[in-house]
């Protein structure tokens, strides 16, 4: 209470302490207050995921393209493999029509040439390298006993089936060999793909395998010539 002399013939006015109280930041605002902090907190988490979340989706792109770039790798390799097989059938063939053509020349060489043939496979876009290599050996024995009734019996050369065989040999053994060629250069790409890091990780993961190479002729194979 404030006491205050009042005008002359008054007696003392009384007037009531105002008191004012300072406002400021209690220490203890984080108990009173804890919503706050808890929102803060539960914001942090949120994006903690969200970031977790976006490089896990990204991982999962990266993983979704490599393998898919790998298939397609595969897919080529596959297909290599199966132009191949289409030409040495053809091949085989060919190889058995000089065959008969040579039975009334000698018999006993046609029935080891025959039984050379019967081992004939076919090759497809899964068969393996060693297969493919297998029967090319077996295509050159055939083609090697062909040389030896030749070079016996030259008048076997006046026959024109004899050329035409000889043709198609000649055409599908070129053929062969240049599809073999792509074959390895598509099997390397595909080989290298497997082997570097980080998409080997991603090879190992779903199962690829690298592929073996082809072996390749330095020369061609000697047939009798067609010039008689």
């Amino acid at each position: 209470m404030v006491e205050k002399r009042g005008p002359q013939g008054c007696g003392l006015l009384h007037f009531p302490t105002v008191r004012t109280a300072k406002i400021g930041i209690n220490e203890n605002t984080k108990e009173k207050n804890p919503y706050i902090y808890a929102d803060k907190h539960l914001t942090l988490q949120i994006m903690t995921i969200i970031i977790v979340i976006a490089i896990i989706a990204l991982l999962v792109l990266w993983v979704i393209s490599v393998q898919r770039k790998l298939v397609n790798q595969d897919e080529l390799c596959q297909n290599a493999m199966s132009t191949i097989g289409v030409q040495q059938e053809s091949r085989w063939d060919a190889l058995t029509g000089m065959v008969e053509l040579i039975k009334t020349y000698n018999e006993h060489e046609y029935n080891t040439l025959r039984d050379v043939i019967a081992q004939r496979r076919p090759i497809d876009g899964n068969s393996t390298a060693e297969q493919v290599d297998a029967q090319e050996a077996l295509m050159g024995q055939v083609a090697a006993g062909i040389n030896v009734v030749v070079e016996k019996y030259p008048e076997l050369k006046a026959n024109e089936n004899y050329a035409i065989a000889m043709e198609a040999i000649d055409k599908y053994t070129n053929m062969v060999r240049t599809s073999k060629m792509v074959y390895n250069d598509t099997a390397t790409k595909y080989n290298k793909l497997i082997r570097q890091i980080p998409d080997s990780f991603v090879a190992s993961l779903f199962g690829f395998k690298s592929r073996d190479y082809l072996k390749t002729e330095e020369k061609k194979t000697d047939m009798p010539s067609l010039k008689f």
